[in-house]
């Protein structure tokens, strides 16, 4: 059963390693994006994938896998780079003259002064069916996703096939969360910034931290709200624009030097930037109006509304955001697996398991061409080991969890579902749902922890006391339907 789990460990450790390998000599789109959640990351983050190592490692030493996992670590490594290093150095060198090929008949065409985005869709058009790889090495993974959603339909409007695109949703939540650290800095920033020359007008010192966060909030929000429609504009300003004045721009963040009016083309992130510039610029002025406005009316500057959010508002939001965040879930998680490691070790979990795999794995001679007394012997025995080996595994409810002295009954009773297999099933959903976001998916998430304890101990009207399967079994299809129908799909 150890080296069973291991060679499981080898196929997901080598996987994870072949990445990382290719992520540090190709730059991989995934593994820049990983790498830049990482070093961004602040002292929360750490302490969730701090707990949820923590959570792994604890799984493995009970269930006796850690040994073996070690083992196939450092086999995955090196399987992975003898991969790298052999097989793909190889494909590299047989791709990389039709590649400069390529690339340098690109760059002739780009010096007879064609257009870049005429160029893009061209090689896109004529890559073949299978151009996503090929497009990727000459443009990169951003331009590949731009031309997927531009030019990626074939003749008759079907999409083509797509490499690698299971990247595709992890790049997307990794640049969620980026995002959402990005505008956080942002508004702390502009917020200081705001306050510092509100104060220099003479505005007292809390009206303008307050005014300042506003200003900050509006400005944050409107720049969110373009960036979202990014593609949109961009799809707009791909193709060549033709003006009506017969002025043709012939490439983009250029002046054309014609005698006639100066035609400036601005490129989508000068856009951008001027744009989110201009409303600094207009909040300022709206920000001196007001003050203004309240100083020729003489009003008091107890008239206006206080608001005073505090460090635990502004980082985690509501008291209802911080209890159904993910960190909660993962502390409960780790709690709940706690509990049935302590259950698994009092009821002797690993000599029952090891005894139901001796059985499982012991060899027995079936007789192919015997008389139907060998087959009946053979069958008795077959049922026998079957019989023994769920004795083995069954004989692990025999016995609740015991987290307090004997004399202590009433906390032991209430600690009792946090034993057993249900609560592993528990402690592996929470844990599953670390992942995902969303309010009504927490609350339904948590709930399927607790039907999975607690639901098989109590007595419904028809049926009586259920069997812990079919409560495990309704948790299960509980979690599934909130992950599917309720999760936040943005990602944090």
């Amino acid at each position: 059963m150890q080296w069973t789990g291991a060679f499981i460990g080898l196929a997901l450790l080598t996987t994870i390693a072949y990445q990382v390998v290719i992520g540090i000599t190709t730059r991989t789109p995934q593994f820049i994006k990983v790498r830049q959640l990482v070093f961004g990351a602040g002292i929360g983050d750490f302490i969730l994938w701090l707990l949820g190592i923590v959570a792994v490692c604890a799984v493995l030493v009970v269930f006796n896998q850690h040994i073996g996992w070690l083992i196939v670590a450092g086999v995955a490594v090196l399987l992975a780079c003898a991969f790298h290093w052999t097989i793909d150095l190889a494909l590299g060198r047989e791709r990389s003259a039709p590649v400069e090929q390529v690339e340098a008949m690109l760059k002739q065409m780009r010096l007879r002064g064609l257009d870049e985005n005429a160029l893009r869709q061209f090689a896109c058009k004529y890559s073949g069916r299978h151009w996503e790889e090929f497009y990727e090495t000459l443009f990169g993974y951003e331009a590949k996703l731009q031309a997927r959603m531009l030019w990626g339909r074939g003749e008759r409007g079907r999409e083509r096939p797509r490499w690698g695109a299971w990247r595709d949703p992890i790049v997307r939540a990794i640049e969620a969360r980026l995002l959402a650290r990005r505008e956080m800095r942002e508004r702390q920033l502009l917020a200081k910034i705001e306050a510092k020359a509100l104060r220099a007008k003479g505005i007292r010192d809390d009206l303008a931290r307050q005014q300042g966060r506003q200003n900050a909030r509006a400005l944050v929000g409107r720049a969110h709200k373009l960036r979202s429609t990014r593609s949109k504009r961009l799809a707009a300003t791909l193709a060549p624009m033709e003006y009506a004045s017969g002025d043709t721009v012939a490439s983009v963040g250029e002046v054309s030097q014609t005698h006639g009016p100066r035609t400036v083309i601005i490129t989508k992130d000068l856009a951008l930037e001027g744009a989110i510039a201009a409303m600094l610029r207009a909040d300022a002025l709206n920000a001196e109006n007001a003050s203004a406005r309240r100083e020729s009316i003489g009003e008091g500057d107890d008239e206006y509304e206080r608001v005073h959010e505090s460090w635990f508002k502004r980082r985690f939001g509501t008291p209802l955001d911080m209890i159904l965040s993910p960190m909660i879930r993962l502390i409960l998680a780790v709690i709940v697996l706690a509990g049935f490691t302590i259950w698994w070790k009092q009821n002797s979990g690993v000599r029952a398991a090891r005894q139901a795999a001796s059985v499982i794995d012991s060899r027995r001679e079936i007789p192919i061409g015997g008389q139907l007394d060998d087959w009946k012997k053979t069958g008795k025995e077959v049922a026998q080991s079957a019989g023994q080996a769920m004795d083995a595994a069954s004989n692990l409810d025999a016995k609740p969890l015991q987290l307090f002295p004997e004399s202590w009954r009433a906390l032991n009773r209430a600690a009792e579902p946090l034993g057993g297999w249900n609560a592993g099933l528990a402690g592996l959903l929470l844990l599953l749902s670390v992942f995902f976001t969303g309010r009504i998916m927490s609350v339904l998430v948590i709930g399927s922890a607790l039907l999975a304890m607690i639901g098989h101990r109590f007595e419904l009207p028809v049926i009586g006391y259920p069997a812990t399967w079919m409560s495990a079994a309704a948790a299960a299809l509980l979690w599934v339907f909130a992950v599917m129908f309720f999760r936040h799909r943005e990602g944090y």
